[in-house]
């Protein structure tokens, strides 16, 4: 059973929006291969994104879709929203919002670690769980292309 998120956001933002958009179709995606990622993305971590400012999700957005239109790809620092906003706006990892909700990225108790270890055992790692043509479907649809 998946948990129901709620994402509102006003038409004007639409780099906030891109960015949920985003988020939810890479849940969908990692839940269509295991329904045991359920948790890795929950309402805290939409409502992290609804409150960040449209500049903030502008410059998020971009970087995230140059950073895959260069072929990054899998669970990385490079396609996730929220690293992202850490290397470039916060400059520190201490006040990642994901980090809130699911623990630090590199404790081995954290939602990350739990979901690496649930990947490996059915064949897949963090890497190879989105492929970079899956992620560049996401953008294209996102962006209407």
């Amino acid at each position: 059973m998946t948990a129901k998120i709620k994402v509102k956001v006003k038409i004007k933002d639409w780099n906030k929006a891109s960015l949920m958009a985003f988020t939810k179709l890479k849940h969908d995606l990692l839940l269509s291969k295991t329904e045991k990622a359920e948790g890795y993305f929950v309402q805290a971590d939409y409502d992290a994104i609804n409150k960040l400012s449209e500049d903030a999700c502008e410059i998020i957005w971009t970087q995230l879709c140059k950073n895959i239109k260069n072929g990054y790809y899998g669970l990385s620092r490079k396609t996730c929203t929220f690293c992202i906003h850490d290397d470039l706006i916060s400059k520190k990892c201490d006040s990642c919002s994901w980090k809130n909700s699911h623990g630090d990225c590199g404790n081995k108790n954290g939602d990350f670690k739990k979901l690496n270890r649930i990947l490996d055992a059915i064949g897949l790692g963090a890497i190879e769980v989105i492929s970079s043509k899956e992620y560049k479907s996401i953008i294209k649809k996102i962006e209407g292309e």
